[in-house]
């Protein structure tokens, strides 16, 4: 009678085994994945404020006279290239009073490898309003 139960308790040692040893693995893979998510919402942070500088930058860089002349091609911010794209969109008059011309402004800031889980890309849009000196 003692075998059988010697040998029942090695099968249940095993069986705990195995259901622990998945359950670890499956608490590795639950935080790898977390750490992957933070440091990716944290890169698309980064990649945000990077286009915001480049809007920014291009805000700067308008004027009446110029418009978009000084404009399109791509700058490096903290490790992200920024891609500026500039288009007027039309000069209005004010009756006479004013005139004044809207631009419309894309910063796309990206860095990694397109497809690679290093890859962060964000865009932004902005309108500006220049004015006639």
């Amino acid at each position: 009678m003692r075998l059988k139960s010697a040998g029942f308790s090695i099968l249940v040692v095993l069986f705990i085994l195995v259901v622990l040893s998945a359950l670890g693995a499956v608490m590795m893979r639950v935080s790898t994945t977390q750490h992957l998510s933070s440091a990716q919402a944290k890169q698309g942070k980064q990649a945000y404020f990077a286009a915001r500088a480049g809007v920014d930058y291009a805000v700067t860089r308008l004027d009446f006279a110029n418009g978009c002349t000084r404009l399109d091609g791509a700058i490096l911010v903290d490790g992200f290239s920024v891609v500026l794209q500039c288009t007027a969109q039309g000069t209005f008059d004010e009756g006479g009073l004013k005139r004044y011309t809207l631009y419309q402004v894309i910063a796309t800031a990206s860095t990694g490898t397109a497809g690679g889980l290093d890859h962060t890309q964000r865009a932004l849009v902005s309108t500006v309003v220049t004015t006639e000196p």
